[in-house]
């Protein structure tokens, strides 16, 4: 394929796939979309795929990314292991992954449950029994349910919301991500993110961009570090929380610009669980910074500083430090914020 490239629909058949590989004895990629999701075989009698890279927006539904990580999978596993591979390797987001995993072990429950005697729509919404928390594939990505026009409210997510058992344990990529928002330069991150978990704890319902930032200025209004947020930099926040780590949903709305959004569908209780693990990290590493400046060797003395406590909502209290003369003693005073 050096002299010509082809796709495999210029293709006289699939045999013509053999003779190339046959006389070049080089890997052949093959580069494609729809027609590669579905439609078109990419396998022949002699060739089958070893390496599949995936990479899809998040305007692709769930289903388009099951059934396009399919096409790396198929009944020819012995032809596999003849051209020398044990399995095939798949490059792709740790979300979509985890997701398609997810997606498997929910089908395989369902077909279970069928067997057993459910009827298939109770099976497939967990109506007798909560699904168990491995198959809760929605738990692991943003996107839609099936394919329909963006902003239809009555869509297949309102119709196909299945019951999975609540969980307090995060997935590993979660926990990695726990260490991005505990870290001191993402804290404003952390607090839009503990705001959202108010609103909805609050209220039960939907909430928009306004409303987290004038809940989050009127929290942090005397605190003279904080800098007031705006609509752009909450509704950025807001994105990573949607893609990135599922932790708040955006529900469809028929009008442009009237963005809501909500922590149902489970998200409310791993949200929670979530906001814990970043706490532990944050008090953590606080109390490592003490125990480091408690250390320190130092000659000067340090009169009348006190140490604050600050809560996870930025509201905290002074204590004041005894006075170091009174100590009699040499040490080091440190002042610490400790975000809980």
């Amino acid at each position: 394929m050096a002299d010509k490239v082809e796709s495999v629909a210029d293709s006289a058949d699939a045999t013509d796939v053999d003779k190339t590989a046959s006389e070049r004895k080089w890997p052949i990629f093959v580069f494609g979309f729809a027609k590669m999701r579905r439609g078109i075989s990419y396998r022949s009698s002699r060739l089958v795929p070893t390496h599949l890279a995936l990479h899809m927006g998040f305007g692709h539904h769930i289903e388009n990314v099951v059934q396009t990580t399919g096409r790396g999978s198929f009944n020819g596993k012995t032809l596999l292991h003849d051209n020398g591979h044990s399995h095939v390797t798949v490059l792709m987001t740790n979300g979509d992954w985890d997701m398609v995993q997810a997606h498997q072990m929910y089908i395989a429950e369902v077909h279970k449950r069928v067997k057993l005697g459910t009827p298939v729509l109770e099976a497939m919404a967990g109506a007798e029994e909560a699904l168990p928390d491995y198959a809760n594939y929605l738990q692991h990505t943003p996107r839609r349910t099936g394919l329909r026009p963006k902003h239809m409210p009555s869509s297949f997510d309102s119709m196909h919301d299945p019951a999975f058992k609540a969980t307090n344990k995060l997935t590993e990529g979660l926990n990695e991500r726990a260490k991005v928002y505990a870290a001191e330069e993402n804290v404003e991150c952390f607090r839009v993110l503990k705001i959202c978990h108010e609103l909805w704890h609050k209220k039960k319902d939907e909430f928009m961009a306004e409303d987290i930032v004038e809940a989050f200025n009127d929290d942090y209004r005397d605190r003279h570090d904080v800098i007031p947020l705006t609509k752009t930099r909450c509704l950025k926040q807001l994105r990573d929380f949607i893609t990135k780590d599922k932790l708040v949903s955006e529900k469809p709305s028929e009008k442009k610009g009237s963005k809501r959004f909500s922590l149902d569908k489970g998200i409310y209780e791993r949200t929670c669980t979530f906001i814990k693990r970043v706490r532990e990290l944050r008090s953590t590493e606080a109390k490592r910074k003490i125990n480091s400046a408690a250390t320190e060797p130092s000659t000067k003395r340090h009169k009348g500083i006190s140490l604050e406590r600050v809560n996870d909502d930025g509201r905290g209290s002074e204590t004041p430090a005894k006075d170091a003369k009174n100590e009699k003693r040499e040490g080091v005073v440190t002042k610490v914020k400790i975000e809980e």
